[in-house]
């Protein structure tokens, strides 16, 4: 089997062999997809750095990209920097989000995810942290498992 499968965004991959899907978008939404197959967990930082590395042989160079999106994947996350040091990385905040509120109760879910959308949507990283520090104090007590999550995942601000 090879190390990258490639497909067309027409077709259905087989998702049961899939583990990852990088999905390399153009400004006008021009679209090319890249499947991986399953890899061992133990080893995913040197298989990403292998995959990552194939991806900029291929021509993915980064040149012109502006933000690596990923869903915070520690094998991802460490392979990054090896191959793609200049772009800046950002974590998924649809991940986030429900990271968070899987430790919060559902009568409170509302108001968290409102709290944390004014976080997510700060016009500056200054900003970010400012909502970030009010969803601390507002929710600390309530939920400190919660304000640790989104302080865990909140360095990419």
């Amino acid at each position: 089997m090879p190390d990258i499968a490639s497909y067309d965004p027409g077709e259905e991959p087989n998702w049961t062999l899939c583990i990852a899907v990088v999905w390399v978008a153009s400004r006008d939404m021009n679209e090319v997809r890249e499947a991986w197959p399953e890899r061992r967990k133990e080893r995913w930082p040197l298989e990403w750095e292998r995959f990552l590395a194939d991806l900029y042989k291929r021509g993915l160079t980064g040149e012109g990209l502006d933000m690596i999106c990923v869903d915070g994947g520690s094998g991802l996350l460490a392979a990054l920097p090896m191959v793609y040091d200049k772009i800046p990385v950002q974590r998924c905040w649809a991940h986030k989000i429900r990271n968070v509120l899987n430790k919060v109760r559902k009568a409170d879910e509302k108001s968290v995810k409102a709290d944390l959308h004014a976080v997510m949507n700060a016009d500056t990283a200054m900003k970010a942290r400012s909502a970030a520090r009010r969803f601390a104090e507002r929710w600390g007590q309530a939920y400190p498992a919660a304000v640790a999550c989104l302080r865990t995942i909140s360095t990419s601000f």
